[in-house]
């Protein structure tokens, strides 16, 4: 069965909307993409047949356009250095560097919510088992398997991030983490699992629930992605899934938590 990409802009309605109507007409496996450089938003996905149903006024759709990654990198990238994005794990608490090409894979640390992410990350991954949802470039992958988890599996529905990330592992020198396109052929794991997800709150939602293999095994979750705007709806679905919140982080607009199961 043919598999259809197609990418959306989002127009002056909020991304909720804009995802709510692109679900509702049958695309899958939603994902976003900000361009700092633009101030745009993109809503990326699939569908198992071209979409025909005409669109209202929330998005467009669009073909992406060529980006120059390594120009986006050196002006939004606080860390991009001679071509690569390079970090200190220093400023995390936390030893080495991880190594990064510039790509199509969220996390190059121009947005608060992936700093949020590195700034909660280390007390969770000693001796843990890491799983990375929408990985992205990898970055929280690296950074966990450098703070001590004992086993990382990222997973992203976005295939460019997918291959970003598989380039990144090769820059580094980890050999405990594996990527995956998508979860489905992820044999069913044994044993706790901390849970990563850094993205948007409605993707979060979609995120868990194609996970539900996983639920049982998830202990401890790290959230960051949740706007200030949205900290009380956000709550109310954690509360609605018996989680419980242990620590709290903003930075800008943006929250993070910290939950247990």
């Amino acid at each position: 069965m043919d598999i259809h990409h197609q990418f959306h802009t989002l127009l002056g309605s909020s991304i909720n909307e804009a995802v709510n109507e692109l679900l509702s007409i049958g695309l899958e496996n939603i994902y976003t993409i900000e361009d700092v450089a633009s101030s745009l938003w993109f809503i990326g996905g699939t569908s198992k047949c071209p979409l025909t149903t005409p669109l209202t006024h929330s998005s467009k759709v669009t073909a992406l356009q060529e980006v120059d990654w390594e120009e986006q990198s050196k002006q939004f990238s606080p860390y991009f250095v001679d071509g690569k994005i390079i970090i200190p794990l220093s400023e995390f608490d936390s030893d080495g560097y991880i190594y990064l090409e510039a790509g199509a894979g969220f996390g190059d640390m121009s947005h608060p919510t992936t700093q949020l992410c590195l700034k909660a990350l280390k007390s969770l991954c000693k001796e843990k088992n890491i799983l990375d949802i929408g990985c992205g470039n990898g970055i929280l992958s690296f950074a966990a398997s450098s703070m001590g988890a004992s086993w990382v599996i990222g997973i992203d529905i976005d295939p460019l991030a997918i291959n970003h990330a598989e380039k990144n592992k090769l820059l580094n020198t980890y050999n405990n983490i594996e990527f995956h396109l998508g979860s489905e052929k992820i044999s069913c794991q044994r044993g706790k699992w901390t849970a990563l997800m850094n993205m948007t709150f409605l993707e979060q939602k979609m995120a868990w629930a194609s996970l539900e293999k996983w639920h049982d095994m998830i202990n401890v979750i790290l959230v960051s992605g949740i706007l200030k705007e949205q900290r009380e709806k956000f709550l109310d679905w954690g509360s609605s899934l018996g989680w419980n919140i242990k620590s709290e982080y903003e930075l800008d607009e943006w929250l993070c938590f910290e939950i247990e199961k």
